[in-house]
């Protein structure tokens, strides 16, 4: 209902807001912490996504805080860090609000983490999107998810499939399959 009712921004708009270059794909990021793992394993992940979504230089990422839940505060410290290190091409919001959150979602060439909203909204804009890890288990996938484990290889796999030409093609034949 939201992605209906709320308006539309433009792309320049959205990137004089967030401080974004309208010429480069832009790519959500939300990590979460997996509560079945430590907090440095769930940093380690977050890195090994961070430095696959890096390796596609015309991406510029937007990454979001995590949650409360245990690990969330050690993962907000590090994306912080990344920020820092990687200034012209991570930029990191605690909270990006409902009306920028959408309309981020609908410029975004894709989404990529552990977030409910990539496996629940996405499916809506056709918005692909790499489900990392086992917090999202469980729920049904729609044909905008490629889901991988949270090593690096699995990680640039997963980034590999979503990027290829034929799961584009694919996508644009089921768009606005939401399970």
């Amino acid at each position: 209902d939201n992605i209906r009712r709320l308006p539309r921004l433009s792309r320049q708009a959205l990137a004089a807001d967030l401080g974004l270059d309208p010429a480069k794909d832009w790519v959500m990021f939300t990590w979460h912490p997996e509560t079945k793992c430590s907090v440095r394993e769930n940093v380690m992940v977050l890195w090994d996504i961070i430095n696959a979504l890096l390796e596609y230089d015309n991406l510029q990422i937007i990454a979001t805080y995590a949650n409360a839940d245990y690990g969330g505060q050690e993962i907000n410290e590090q994306l912080e860090l990344a920020a820092q290190a990687h200034e012209e091409r991570l930029r990191v919001h605690k909270n990006l609000g409902q009306l920028r959150y959408i309309n981020l979602m609908r410029e975004a060439r894709l989404m990529a983490g552990n977030s409910s909203s990539g496996v629940l909204e996405t499916p809506a804009l056709s918005l692909p999107t790499l489900n990392v890890g086992d917090r999202q288990k469980g729920r049904l996938p729609a044909p905008n998810i490629v889901s991988c484990a949270g090593d690096s290889a699995s990680i640039a796999k997963g980034l590999k499939k979503l990027f290829s030409v034929k799961f584009n093609e694919n996508l644009k034949q089921a768009a606005g399959d939401n399970p």
